[in-house]
């Protein structure tokens, strides 16, 4: 700390004289300020006009208007150390994100539309109501069961209500039950992803199937190579063939 102009200091009186309580006279005498550091003062008054400039780091506190402290002003003032090595303040930690949840693909709204094409089973024109998804024919499960009953490549179907599951059994005559080979309306459809499970055979398989008006519908290159049925098709007459006579040849 410099100090410039003048300060108050006490000292005792050099005389020796006492006050009425016995104690040593003390007296206020200015000196420079800048000799404030050889007297024993806790509370330095400096008198109006000088100057203090702050060289020490530390925190200091200060009353101006000394003489009427009632009324005086007072401040704290701290005087950083440009030496030292600043705090690094603590890095904030970025609030932990929660992992995005996948989105879950949206199912495209599918139309199903009435088969236009000319369908022959071993050669014979039958009816079917058959519907177009998605450029691929797909045939109701109970009217193909019936229309190759009886052939070498005969199924049957069967619903267990227990496990959810359409069970298709090889080699076994089909059941009627009712409603196969009915005409439709000739009005295209909304199809509904059919989830439930499919047994062939005892063994799960993967075949597409949509449900329509609570109907079955199965893409029928799909079943027909399940159980080896030759599809044909005839692009001169728009005509889907169904032949048990032969195997199955993929497209």
């Amino acid at each position: 700390m410099t100090v410039s102009g003048k300060a108050i200091a006490y000292v005792i009186d050099p005389s020796g004289a006492e006050d009425e309580f016995g104690f040593p006279i003390v007296l206020e005498k200015a000196i420079d300020a800048s000799e404030v550091k050889n007297y024993e003062e806790d509370e330095i008054m400096y008198l109006p006009g000088c100057s203090v400039t702050l060289t020490e780091p530390g925190e200091y506190y200060v009353i101006f208007r000394y003489d009427a402290e009632s009324g005086a002003a007072e401040a704290f003032i701290r005087v950083e150390d440009s030496n030292a090595t600043e705090k690094e303040e603590p890095t904030k930690e970025e609030p932990t994100k929660e992992p995005e949840k996948e989105q879950e693909p949206v199912q495209s709204i599918l139309t199903a539309s009435p088969t236009a094409s000319k369908v022959l089973v071993n050669g014979v024109e039958t009816s079917f109501d058959a519907y177009n998804i998605d450029g691929s024919n797909y045939f109701k499960l109970r009217d193909l069961a019936k229309v190759v009953s009886g052939t070498e490549k005969q199924f049957e179907v069967k619903w267990d209500g227990e496990k959810k599951a359409i069970n298709l059994i090889s080699n076994a005559a089909y059941t009627v039950v009712g409603g196969e080979l009915e005409k439709g309306d000739g009005q295209a459809k909304t199809p509904v992803l059919n989830n439930s499970k499919i047994y062939k055979d005892g063994e799960e398989v993967q075949l597409t199937a949509y449900t329509i008006n609570g109907n079955n519908y199965f893409k029928l290159r799909d079943l027909a190579q399940a159980f080896d049925i030759g599809v044909t098709w005839d692009n001169a007459t728009k005509t889907v063939g169904i032949d048990t006579s032969i195997g199955y040849t993929a497209e």
